[in-house]
């Protein structure tokens, strides 16, 4: 692992706290990490890179990847998808994005945020600008994992509950940071400033707006990714940081710090099942199962309402203008599944806006507030979906959960099924497989430009 030269002449500007979280970031070895870690870190990656190669056909990752190609620079790191080197920080920022696209990425419902899609685009691209191990990569990425999450739990406490202080663009950039100084050997004093950096510099981006608006951003997740990576090279330069979140003293931010080591926050993460809003799985799970158990086709059903808590009832688009609102819409989630049987990559993608047979069908759905969603932790993602059929019957199912909810965790062979998925619409199996074999032999990797490789070229246009 090279060592890019830290310059001692500005001081270290945080307090014992911030010291502390930077001395854990800068000291954590593969060793020390619990198997279980080990097991979610690797899943947890290839998971991420087959929603990456799902994507990168849609917009977003089209636009991102050919304003990075244009602009080039220094060749530091790959563009997935194009096989261009470019900046480091601008090829996190357009592998972060496409990790995103689909809306498909892993999170962790206790801090609301996404973390996977920002610290393995961050891991991997620095990882394979410094030529660092596939031992120092999953250190790095479980690094990463639990900063973040520990961040958005701070901001979200520290900002009380302030309406965009917690988004994944937000936190993100604090993991992404923690992990990039990991990887390019910072020690304690550096890392302390570039999470002080990134505290300053984290993007304030809002999730309302997907909805409505369809922008591309989503949480500015691609930005964390930008953000972490830019000020943990600004430090290695001698820039310094401001206070940190870390410097309060609260006993929720001692209490989350003493955790570092002895929690791991990735055991408690989900995976998802279906390449739209999360709000949306558990309707989605109970119309399949509704329809499954009764036997009913699309041309039986008459109506479907999905009662949710009060902000998942914004998500009501019929016609959504791009495919990021798109991922947020019940009508198209739950039309999916009564035109196709399923809500899956295939019906989460730009092709859906324009689909006859599954608009049809969005237009039976309607949402609305239910009360005992609406009672419920905003974090549960509940949903109580009834159907009518043409003959007047009535079917209602209540859930609490989703697949791939920590409760109702998907197998390790799901996860490798949703993988092959994924990756096929970019690699051909043969590529896929030799992904999978990387990801699953990553300590043993002398240089994680080993898996980087095959992910710099499309197999499939």
């Amino acid at each position: 692992m090279a060592t890019v030269p830290y310059t001692t002449l500005n001081p270290l500007p945080t307090t014992t706290q911030a010291r502390q979280v930077a001395q854990w970031v800068h000291e954590l070895k593969l060793e020390a990490l619990p198997q279980e870690v080990v097991t979610q870190t690797k899943y947890r990656t290839l998971d991420t890179i087959g929603t990456t190669l799902g994507g990168l056909d849609q917009d977003a990752s089209l636009v991102i990847r050919k304003m990075v190609r244009d602009m080039r620079g220094r060749q530091q790191a790959t563009v997935w998808g194009d096989g261009v080197k470019v900046p480091v920080k601008e090829a996190a920022h357009a592998n972060g994005i496409s990790a995103c696209v689909l809306d498909f990425d892993d999170g962790h419902a206790g801090c609301g945020s996404h973390p996977s899609s920002v610290i393995v685009p961050t891991a991997l691209t620095v990882g394979e600008w410094q030529h660092c191990s596939g031992a120092d990569y999953l250190a790095a990425m479980a690094a990463g994992w639990e900063i973040m999450v520990r961040a958005s739990r701070l901001l979200i406490e520290q900002s009380k509950g302030a309406q965009f202080a917690h988004t994944t663009g937000c936190s993100g950039a604090h993991g992404s940071a923690a992990a990039a100084a990991r990887l390019m050997g910072l020690g304690d004093r550096a890392t302390a400033n570039a999470l002080g950096i990134a505290m300053d510099y984290a993007p304030q981006a809002t999730w309302q707006a997907i909805p409505v608006q369809g922008q591309m951003v989503k949480e500015s997740i691609g930005w964390a990714s930008l953000v972490g990576v830019s000020s943990a090279v600004m430090a290695s330069y001698g820039f310094t940081g401001a206070y940190t979140m870390y410097d309060d003293g609260s006993p929720v931010t001692r209490q989350l710090l003493r955790s570092l080591g002895n929690e791991w926050e990735m055991a408690r993460g989900y995976f998802k099942r279906y390449p739209f809003c999360r709000w949306t799985h558990a309707s989605i799970a109970s119309l399949t199962d509704i329809m499954k158990q009764h036997n009913l086709k699309a041309g039986d059903i008459v109506r479907v309402e999905a009662g949710v808590g009060p902000d998942a009832a914004t998500l009501s688009s019929k016609r959504p203008p791009s495919v990021e609102a798109l991922q947020y819409s019940f009508p198209i989630a739950l039309g999916a599944v009564l035109a196709y049987g399923e809500a899956s990559i295939r019906q989460g993608n730009n092709a859906a806006l324009q689909d006859p047979r599954l608009l049809a069908q969005a237009d039976k759905v309607s949402v609305k507030v239910d009360s005992w969603a609406a009672s419920l932790p905003a974090s549960r993602y509940p949903g109580v979906l009834t159907v009518t059929t043409r003959t007047g019957q009535t079917f209602t199912m209540r859930r609490e959960t989703a697949p791939g909810d920590v409760e109702e965790h998907l197998s390790w062979t799901e996860v490798e099924a949703k993988f092959y998925d994924n990756a096929a619409v970019s690699l051909s199996k043969g590529t896929a497989q030799k992904v999978y074999d990387k990801v699953m032999s990553l300590e043993r990797l002398a240089d994680v430009s080993e898996l980087v490789t095959l992910l710099a070229r499309r197999e499939k246009e």
